[in-house]
């Protein structure tokens, strides 16, 4: 016995494959245990924007991407400032693990208008005549608005824009990390239900036969194919 598990492992651990498909499993139960632990938690955030909508991960952003993502941010600083505390309201902006900066209220007026004047510069060129340093000036006037997360902020910061944003500005890699719990669940629901119409089934069939035995394997090749 010891020598068949021996053999076992050492052809296991020879295949590349079955290693990484073992490793992805793994993953993928260990994220759905981590949700399953917040799970309150994870559901809350996952439906929470935490950028412009359609954002891409791994690729670049095009112009009208970043565009998008510089007049989110800015029209969010500018829509605390027209709260009757903007103060308060500066300081409650929260895109998960993305705080304002730390300045006088003046200040952020100051750079909002500043910012929406680019933007407006921006907007009335066309494309032939596209000043790619006016964007850059752009996206530098909204950063100094925002904290730059650091240590595991910033970490979980990346890993929210890992794979991008939806139609609604949430993140894709959070949403799918919340899958895995709902794919888990519904697997096993599904399964514990197949096996207890199953058993039913192929034991009537067994105990009876005939007309019965001739329906259960009617119905199983017809549900198989």
């Amino acid at each position: 016995m010891n020598i068949r598990k021996t053999r076992f492992w050492r052809h296991l651990t020879r295949d590349k494959f079955a290693l990484v498909a073992l490793g992805v499993i793994f993953v993928y139960f260990l994220m759905a245990f981590v949700v399953l632990v917040n799970k309150s938690r994870v559901e809350e955030m996952s439906s929470l924007r935490v950028g412009a909508k359609n954002m891409p991960g791994f690729t670049d952003p095009t112009v009208d991407q970043r565009i998008d993502r510089a007049e989110f941010f800015l029209d969010t600083v500018a829509s605390a400032l027209e709260n009757s505390d903007p103060e308060a309201a500066l300081k409650d902006i929260n895109i998960l693990a993305l705080n304002t900066a730390d300045m006088p209220v003046e200040d952020y007026r100051t750079r909002v208008a500043e910012a929406y004047a680019t933007l407006d510069r921006l907007l009335a060129t066309d494309d032939r005549n596209f000043d790619r340093d006016l964007l850059a000036n752009l996206e530098s006037q909204v950063n100094v608005m925002f904290e730059e997360p650091s240590g595991w902020k910033g970490f979980f910061r990346d890993y929210l824009l890992l794979l991008g944003t939806d139609r609604q500005g949430r993140s894709i890699s959070l949403r799918a990390m919340y899958s895995t719990l709902v794919a888990i669940q519904i697997g096993l629901v599904t399964a514990i239900i197949s096996v207890f119409i199953g058993t039913l089934l192929g034991t009537a069939a067994g105990l009876y036969g005939g007309i019965l035995d001739h329906v259960v394997t009617w119905l199983y090749t017809t549900f198989s194919s």
